[in-house]
């Protein structure tokens, strides 16, 4: 159903007039798509837009598009295992040796990213419906685009992925890549948003319900490099000033805590992991796609 109109510029060849707020056309189901359409903030022609599934079409509104661009996703299979010795934090609680308090172990870990694929489209945000109607020849309108960062760390690694397409965005590839990250907690999440403002300009009869679109990559984690259960995995403590404290079973162990998270893995290695499609951008972005539906 479509919304009563909001204020807008009038775009005339001498100046801008402001317009005032009416009621809808009568003939607003007429009404036709306005052609904006951004990919990772730069505006791109609806006509260089070209997949697989077929070229972006006047009609088509961003979600069409945008479904028509997920179908020409290449990624991966899996990804280059990533490799590195890590600190795993513990507390150890053994009074009768003398061990009290913050310790840590050495533990070499492999991770591998396999089975990776693009989402379906997701709408990230959408606006209520603009529909210009104006005596005018056409309107100039400003709208604001929700963006979603989030970043994830599973095992330690933090897994990025970005994307490789010609500037004419007739061919589409997504790689995935690993970018190993650590941080104190074994697996952890943040998400940042921001609001971005595309200007559009309208002719007279188009209509746009603004919306933001993204993807997501979903792969398998699998971690590997210690003894699998029920062994109970032997290792050497160290205190927070790197003494060692003598060997104790990492897992299995009452005396040693805070090693949950690393357990279970160990008993239950293959997690899956839903991580932002990346621009590729040097600011860690994620890919959008921002444009116009019906409502």
């Amino acid at each position: 159903m479509l919304l009563f109109l909001y204020s807008a510029a009038l775009l005339t060849a001498q100046h801008l007039a402001v317009a005032h707020p009416t009621m809808r056309r009568t003939d607003v189901k007429n009404g036709t798509l306005a052609q904006d359409i951004w990919i990772n903030g730069e505006q791109v022609p609806r006509g260089g837009l070209t997949a697989t599934a077929g070229r972006c079409l006047p009609s088509d509104d961003v979600m069409q598009c945008a479904e028509k661009i997920a179908e020409s996703w290449n990624v991966g299979s899996s990804s280059a295992p990533a490799s590195r010795s890590v600190k795993v934090p513990c507390t150890i609680n053994d009074p009768a040796n003398g061990h009290v308090g913050a310790c840590y172990f050495n533990a070499d870990i492999t991770v591998d990213y396999s089975g990776c694929k693009v989402s379906d489209p997701v709408i990230v945000s959408k606006n209520p419906l603009f529909f210009c109607n104006t005596a005018c020849a056409a309107c100039q309108e400003q709208f604001q685009f929700t963006h979603i960062e989030t970043d994830t760390h599973t095992y330690t690694f933090d897994l990025k992925t970005s994307v490789k397409a010609g500037v004419n965005f007739e061919f589409f590839a997504a790689e995935v890549g690993v970018e190993a990250g650590w941080s104190n907690a074994w697996s952890e999440s943040s998400t940042n948003t921001s609001t971005v403002t595309r200007t559009y300009n309208m002719n007279d009869g188009d209509m746009c319900a603004p919306t933001n679109i993204q993807y997501k990559v979903n792969c398998d984690a699998t971690i590997s490099g210690f003894p699998p259960a029920p062994q109970n995995w032997p290792n050497t403590i160290y205190d927070s000033y790197g003494n060692s404290l003598g060997t104790y079973w990492v897992c299995g162990d009452y005396r040693i805590g805070g090693v949950d998270e690393i357990c279970t893995a160990r008993n239950n290695p293959t997690t899956p992991v839903s991580v932002d499609l990346g621009s590729g951008s040097s600011d860690g972005s994620s890919w959008s796609i921002e444009g116009c539906m019906y409502s």
